[in-house]
């Protein structure tokens, strides 16, 4: 009956354990050419792998200092002890994983928000129409299978920054490369294309050359 019961405790564990490599996520390549991007700010994934991973350390010396009290040979005291500690040892390297993502996203998103501060401080007023759509980063190659987050900005007369325009994006071979409603172009196949970013009947171009792998 221990045994069973010490079973099925570690079963219901497993699926919540690792949370810190397995859900969780940092913020993305290049985002300090985005505007807006998502990641991972709770430290509660990572709190959870490390306290999970000092139980199974706890479970796993508890029960190796008597296993036949929970259904385990005597001879299996040092597989048990070395369970706990390898079990603990994946918790603790994935709660460290993921209190890194949390400090990587959240100094991401510090550094997005005096972006956005600067840009709004500069910005024309709405309704200002758009005269030039700058598209970055300006990257020029990409390998094929590879992705690339592109963001377009729009300038009006004197490059002063027109605030929230709506973009539309295409791409001049989407066997090539094709690109997302967002911007996110994704690489096909060898060859060369030119990603367009347009607002109010003004287009943004960027040309990439996707090479193989």
């Amino acid at each position: 009956m221990h045994w069973r019961a010490g079973s099925l405790l570690v079963l219901l564990a497993l699926p919540i354990g690792g949370c810190g490599v397995a859900f969780m996520h940092g913020p993305p390549a290049g985002n300090e050419h985005m505007w807006e991007f998502r990641c991972s700010q709770s430290y509660v994934p990572p709190l959870l792998d490390g306290v999970l991973g000092a139980v199974f350390l706890v479970a796993g010396f508890t029960i190796a200092s008597d296993p036949s009290e929970y259904g385990y040979p005597e001879n299996a005291r040092g597989n048990l002890i070395a369970a706990g500690v390898l079990e603990a040892a994946f918790l603790g390297a994935s709660s460290a994983v993921g209190f890194d993502k949390v400090n990587r996203c959240r100094a991401a998103l510090a550094q997005l928000a005096t972006r956005q501060a600067r840009i709004r401080s500069i910005s024309a007023p709405p309704g200002t129409p758009v005269a030039r759509i700058r598209v970055g980063p300006s990257q020029d190659t990409i390998v094929v299978g590879e992705s690339l987050q592109l963001e377009a900005v729009a300038l009006g007369a004197g490059r002063i920054i027109v605030p929230q325009p709506v973009f539309a994006w295409s791409s001049s071979d989407n066997a090539v490369a094709w690109v997302t409603r967002t911007g996110l172009v994704t690489a096909l196949a060898p060859g060369t294309v030119l990603i367009d970013a347009s607002a109010e009947d003004v287009i943004g171009t960027v040309r990439l050359v996707v090479r193989p792998r």
